[in-house]
C-alpha cells in the first residue's frame, strides 16, 4: 500500500511538458559533462535554491537510451532516504523528437562538495570520521538493496556529496545513471558499467562480455572507498599523484589483474611504472598509512574486498560490523536532544489532524531545505536503529519508551478493539494504540522491493497485474505478513512542529504541490490526481476527497484558494465542526450539502467516522434554552454517546473539550 507521501512523490514521475523557466530562474553553472550541464535554479515562488540538471535529448538518439534516461529520472523521484539526494520534479522542454528538446531535472542543491574533493585536498580524516561516512553510505545502500531492489553499480567518492559545509553535514548519494532494478533470484546482470577502480572482480568484462553479478558489486565499492578513507591510497594500483600515462598502464596491466585476484596494494609512497609492488596473495592492508588504523577497521575492509561475492558481507551484515559500533552509538544519542521529544510528541498529534491538514503537511515535508531537515534527520536516524532508512513499529515504540512518552491505547479504546475481535493487549501487539494507528496512516508495505521504475526496467509490457499507479502488486513467495514501515519523508510530515506550519514559504510550496492543474486553486480534480485510486492501495474515493476539500473550503465555492489553505494549515486541529459535518443547514450551498450526504453513504473508515459523528449529534438535545438552565458543561452529547464519538475521532480520554458542540 502506498502512503500519502509516496503518492505526492509519484505525482511528479511523469514530468511536466513546458519551460522550466516558468518556475525557476536559471543561474550560475555548477558543472558540465558530455551529455548534461548543472546550473543553479531559484524558485520564482519561494526563492529557494536548487540544482537543475539539463540534458539535450538529441544526444540520446536511440529509443532504448532515452528510455533508460527516463527510468533513471523516475527512480530518483521514488527514492526517499536522508542520505540520498532528493529529486523534486522534472520538465520536458520542446516538442517530442525535436533536436532542441531538453530534460530538466530539479535536484536538491548540495553545497558541501563531494567526498573525493575532500580527499584530494588532503584534509585530515580520522578513523572515527571515516566510520561515520561509511555508516551513512551503507545506510543508503541498504535502503536501495532491501527496500527498493536497486543496485547503484557506480559507487565512488565523487558520487557522495555533503549537504553543506557545516561540521557534521550528512553525505548524500547521487548519480543513478548506471543503476538497475535487481533482486535476489533475478538473472545476474552483465552490462559493462561502472568506474574501473571501484569495480568488483565479477563486474569486470571477460571475453568481451561483462561478468555476471548481483548487488554485491556495491559492497565491494564501499570496501574500496573505506580503504581509501583509511589508507589515503587506492588499493589496487596507481595513486592520485601518478601521471596519466602511468595510470593508463596500471589500469590495463596491473589494476585489473589485481582486482580479479583480490590482491591489495601495500601502501608505499609511490610505485614505479612497471607495477612492481608487493607479492601476489598479500591480502592484509599494511604499510605506513595503516600503522594507526585499528585491527577491527582492517577486518571490515577485508570482509568487503572478498573475490567471491557469496562470501562478501551484505549491506545489512556490514552495518552490524563491530567497526561501526561507535558510529552507531553517536547516532543513537540523537534521541537525547530536546528537539527529539517535541518531534515525537508532534507525531502523536499528527493522527488527530484533519485529512486536508495531513495532505498539506506531507507536501511541506517534501519542500524543506537540508538545513530545515537536519534536526528531523537526527531524530529519524536515532529511531532507525538498524539504519536501513525506514522505521519499523518496534523501533518507533522503543523510541517513545526511551523518552518516557506514553503510547498505550486508552482502556476504553482497547475494550472496543476487543469487541471487534482484534488483539487489544497493551504493548507491541495493540492494534488500537496510537503508534499502530500512525503506521496504518503513514506506513508502506515493504514487500514491494521497488516500484514503478523497477517494474518497467525489469518487465516493461509484461502485462502483469498492477495497481493504480502501474506498480506491480506485492510479489509472491514471501510467505509471511507484509512488513509495514514508515519512510523518511512520511516521518518528516508527521513530526513537523507548528513553526513549520506557520512559515509562509512552506505554505506556498505545499499549495503549489497540491494545485496539480496550476489554476491557482485546489479542486477535487487535483486531489483525485494525487490521492484517488483503489482503497486496497491506499487510494481515496470521490466522497472522501470531497470531504477533504470541504474542510478548508470556507466560502463553499467548491475550490480552495491560497488564503483558505493558509488558514487551514496554520490551525492547530481539525478544521471542520461537528455540526457542519453532520447536518448542513438549509442555507448551506447545494454542493456542500451533497458532499455531506456522500460522506455518510461511503463504507470506508473515514466515512464510518463521519457517520458516527452524525449519529451522535443527531441524538443530542439542541435547544439553547436547556443550555441556559443547566450548568456549563463540555458537551451536550449524552454520556453514553461520548465513548462512541471519542473512539470515532481517535480522541483520548480527558479531552472532552475537543468535542464540544459550542464551538
Amino acid at each position: 500500500m502506498l502512503s500519502m507521501n509516496s503518492r505526492l512523490r509519484h505525482s511528479t514521475a511523469e514530468g511536466s511538458r513546458g519551460d522550466v523557466r516558468r518556475k525557476y530562474t536559471l543561474g550560475k553553472l555548477f558543472g558540465s559533462g558530455s551529455f548534461s550541464r548543472v546550473v543553479e535554479g531559484i524558485s520564482l515562488e519561494t526563492g529557494k535554491a536548487y540544482a537543475i540538471k539539463s540534458t539535450l535529448l538529441a544526444r540520446f538518439p536511440k529509443p532504448a537510451m532515452r528510455e533508460q534516461l527516463m527510468l533513471e529520472t523516475q527512480l530518483m523521484l521514488e527514492l526517499d532516504h536522508p542520505h540520498i539526494a532528493r529529486t523534486f520534479e522534472f520538465f520536458l522542454n520542446g516538442e517530442p523528437g525535436d533536436r532542441a528538446e531538453e530534460m530538466h531535472i530539479v535536484l536538491e542543491q548540495l553545497t558541501g562538495g563531494d567526498l573525493m574533493s575532500l580527499l584530494e585536498r588532503g584534509d585530515a580524516i580520522d578513523e572515527r570520521t571515516s566510520a561515520r561516512y561509511v555508516l551513512e553510505m551503507l545506510s543508503a545502500i541498504a535502503y536501495c538493496h532491501d527496500a527498493k531492489g536497486v543496485v547503484h553499480r557506480d559507487l565512488k567518492p565523487e558520487n557522495f556529496c555533503f549537504a553543506s559545509n557545516d561540521d557534521g553535514a550528512p553525505l548524500k548519494l547521487l548519480d543513478f545513471g548506471c543503476s538497475k532494478a535487481w533482486q535476489r533470484g533475478d538473472a545476474l546482470m552483465r552490462e559493462k558499467v561502472g568506474t574501473w577502480d571501484y569495480m568488483a572482480p565479477e563486474q569486470i568484462p571477460s571475453g568481451g562480455e561483462g561478468g555476471g553479478y548481483g548487488n554485491g558489486v556495491d559492497l565491494w565499492a564501499i570496501g574500496v572507498i573505506a580503504y581509501v578513507l583509511l589508507g589515503k591510497e587506492f588499493p589496487f594500483g596507481w595513486s592520485s599523484d601518478d601521471d596519466a600515462k602511468i595510470q593508463e598502464t596500471f589500469t590495463w596491466r596491473t589494476i585489473i589483474p589485481n582486482i580479479k585476484r583480490g590482491t591489495y596494494r601495500p601502501l608505499t609512497p609511490h610505485v614505479d611504472a612497471t607495477g612492481k609492488w608487493g607479492a601476489p596473495g598479500d591480502y592484509t592492508p599494511h604499510g605506513e598509512a595503516w600503522r594507526h588504523v585499528s585491527e577491527v577497521a582492517k577486518d571490515f575492509v577485508t570482509r568487503l574486498l572478498v573475490v567471491d561475492p557469496a562470501r562478501r558481507m551484505s549491506a545489512k551484515d556490514a552495518l552490524r560490523h563491530e567497526w561501526l559500533s561507535d558510529a552507531h552509538a553517536v547516532v543513537l544519542r540523537g534521541l537525547e536532544r530536546p528537539a527529539a521529544r517535541s518531534e515525537l510528541s508532534a507525531m502523536l498529534s499528527f493522527r488527530r489532524r484533519s485529512p486536508m491538514q495531513k495532505a498539506a503537511m506531507h507536501a511541506i515535508s517534501l519542500q524543506l531545505s537540508a538545513e530545515e531537515l537536519n534536526e528531523l534527520r537526527l531524530t529519524f536516524e536515532a529511531i532507525d536503529t538498524d539504519h536501513d532508512g525506514t522505521l519499523s513499529e518496534k523501533e518507533v515504540r522503543n523510541a517513545f519508551k526511551k523518552l518516557g512518552i506514553a503510547t498505550d491505547a486508552t482502556p476504553r479504546a482497547a475494550a472496543a478493539g476487543s469487541r471487534r475481535g482484534v488483539l487489544s493487549r497493551q504493548g507491541s501487539d495493540d492494534t488500537d494504540s496510537p503508534v499502530s494507528r500512525l503506521f496504518q496512516e503513514l506506513g508502506e508495505d515493504q514487500d514491494r522491493k521497488s516500484a514503478s521504475w523497477s517494474a518497467r526496467s525489469r518487465s516493461r509490457g509484461s502485462g502483469g497485474t498492477t495497481d493504480a499507479f502501474g506498480f506491480p502488486r506485492e510479489r509472491g513467495g514471501s510467505g509471511g505478513r507484509l512488513s509495514t514501515r514508515i519512510g523518511w519523508h512520511s516521518f518528516v510530515a508527521a513530526a513537523l512542529e507548528q513553526r513549520h506550519l506557520e512559515d509562509a514559504d512552506n505554505i506556498a510550496s505545499a499549495f503549489n504541490a497540491l494545485d496539480v492543474d496550476n489554476t491557482g486553486f485546489i479542486s477535487v480534480h487535483d486531489l483525485e490526481q494525487l490521492f484517488g485510486g483503489a482503497s486496497e492501495e491506499g487510494g481515496l474515493g470521490h466522497a472522501e476527497l470531497q470531504a477533504m476539500l470541504d474542510e478548508a473550503d470556507a466560502d463553499g465555492s467548491g475550490e480552495i484558494d491560497r488564503e483558505e489553505f493558509a488558514r487551514m494549515v496554520r490551525s492547530r486541529g481539525r478544521t471542520s465542526s461537528l455540526s457542519s459535518a453532520a447536518s448542513p443547514s438549509p442555507s448551506t450551498p447545494r454542493r456542500e450539502r451533497a458532499s455531506s450526504s456522500s460522506r455518510r453513504s461511503g463504507s470506508t473508515p473515514a466515512s464510518l467516522r463521519a457517520q458516527a459523528i452524525a449519529d451522535a449529534v443527531a441524538a443530542a438535545p439542541t435547544e439553547r434554552a436547556e443550555e441556559a438552565e443547566t450548568p456549563r458543561r463540555s458537551s451536550l452529547i449524552p454520556p453514553h454517546k461520548i465513548a462512541e464519538l471519542r473512539e470515532a475521532l481517535l480522541i483520548p480520554d480527558g479531552c472532552v473539550a475537543a468535542i464540544s458542540l459550542d464551538r
